[in-house]
């Protein structure tokens, strides 16, 4: 009599399990790193408006000899980004002479301010260029400016970074 043998081909308990774990790793890697990318792309997205408003800024200095005070008084429609509050003003740097456009990213739980404008913070001259703000206590937040580039000036409570082209 032929004795019949049966190939089992199963995956064990174990087997099973670590593979879960080794996804549940993965999972707990790339998902922050997902969700930093996307507030990445939030922030930067938000760049061309501050630019726009900026250069807006400058033609209204060249045509009336000081900066605008407010968003009716340029040549320039824009609407808000989704998750972010609007501000223009004047720099509380350099004896409130420049003008400052700021982009907030905080109510929508970034933590993050850009602003583009003309000042000098330290020994660092901050003229027509973005830069990124963020509270130094959220490390989050500081995390997402710090990918822009280097913090250039850090003190009194928040890190700021030049954000590279």
């Amino acid at each position: 009599m032929k004795k019949v043998t049966k190939n089992k081909r199963a995956f064990t308990l174990i087997e099973l399990l670590v593979v879960v774990l080794i996804i549940g790793i993965l999972a707990a890697v790339a998902v922050p790193q997902y969700q930093k990318a996307v507030e990445k792309s939030r922030i930067v997205s938000a760049l061309p408006l501050l630019k726009a408003v900026y250069n807006a800024q400058q033609v209204y200095y060249l045509a009336n000899g000081e900066y605008a005070t407010s968003a009716e008084q340029l040549d320039i429609d824009f609407t808000c980004p989704e998750g972010a509050a609007c501000a223009m003003g004047k720099s509380i740097f350099s004896n409130n002479k420049y003008p400052k456009i700021e982009l907030s990213f905080i109510n929508s739980g970034l933590g993050v301010v850009l602003y583009y404008g003309s000042t000098i913070m330290g020994n660092t001259e901050v003229k027509g260029k973005p830069y990124c703000t963020a509270a130094s206590s959220n490390t989050r937040a500081v995390a997402i400016c710090k990918s822009f580039g280097p913090v250039f000036a850090s003190g009194d409570g928040y890190s700021r970074v030049f954000i590279q082209p």
